[in-house]
């Protein structure tokens, strides 16, 4: 796989997602393995294969909108909700490597991707953010058992498992992705907390939570060829996913994508 030709490709689309969210004012952060990127190597991660973008839900729906009205040449958006066999929580944008097809293994999408994931709120009382978070994790069972039920896990347990495979087989793609998303809307009641947690997360639990008083600002630090903004706590923010994120780790084998 060529790992610069695939940076080029996301460099230049950061670049294009990024002009069009700052001319509308639409505050956004890199997050995860991109704002180590960031604070680490002031760019991509060398063996990494996609850029992580967190913004918060109120301005989520509007950011998307503006990237998908702007036409990019040789780049699909996958909207969270808007495509049946598209069951993730956050959106991708996706461009075309130059003589390269990628896949990416869990999505079967081909492309190189930023990944744009909403920062929902969520309650500041721990047990009930734990509430939240399985009631989010039910609605999530939902979408799996509807687009790829061979993956429910056996967590749900057979009798389990054949009863959301049964509920859902009666709706639609839509129906099971609105179901999901009420779920996910719960945190609006909680707009006061000052915590919010991404749902998109591979994480467990409290891993990639977010405190208002972390990303109620950010820290402009060079990223490729130009700068970009990572939230103002983005130490405890990292530490608290990634533990030492200064550490690279022993393991630099790519994450999604494989060549076809």
């Amino acid at each position: 796989m060529n790992l610069p030709s695939e940076h080029n490709v996301l460099t230049t689309l950061l670049f294009d997602v990024s002009k069009a969210l700052k001319e509308n004012s639409i505050e956004y952060y890199l997050i995860g393995g991109s704002a180590i990127g960031a604070v680490r190597d002031h760019g991509i991660i060398p063996w990494d294969d996609d850029i992580d973008i967190g913004i918060q839900r109120k301005n989520f729906k509007q950011a998307l909108k503006i990237i998908k009205d702007l036409n990019l040449k040789g780049t699909k958006i996958y909207i969270p909700s808007q495509e049946d066999e598209y069951d993730l929580t956050f959106a991708k944008i996706v461009r075309d490597v130059p003589s390269e097809r990628l896949l990416d293994q869990e999505t079967g999408i081909t492309g190189a991707y930023i990944d744009i994931f909403p920062l929902d709120h969520t309650p500041k009382n721990k047990v009930l953010r734990r509430i939240h978070q399985l009631i989010f994790r039910i609605g999530h069972a939902l979408t799996v058992a509807k687009n790829q039920p061979d993956k429910l896990g056996h967590k749900w347990g057979k009798i389990g498992g054949g009863l959301l495979k049964r509920y859902v087989s009666r709706l639609s793609y839509r129906q099971v992705y609105k179901k999901r998303d009420i779920f996910i809307s719960i945190g609006q009641l909680f707009k006061k907390s000052g915590v919010f947690y991404n749902f998109g997360t591979p994480y467990k639990n409290d891993r990639e939570i977010y405190y208002f008083s972390e990303i109620n600002g950010y820290k402009l630090i060079r990223f490729e060829n130009e700068f970009q903004p990572v939230p103002k706590g983005f130490d405890a923010i990292l530490t608290r996913t990634y533990g030492n994120y200064m550490r690279p780790p022993s393991s630099k084998g790519q994450k999604h994508l494989t060549i076809l």
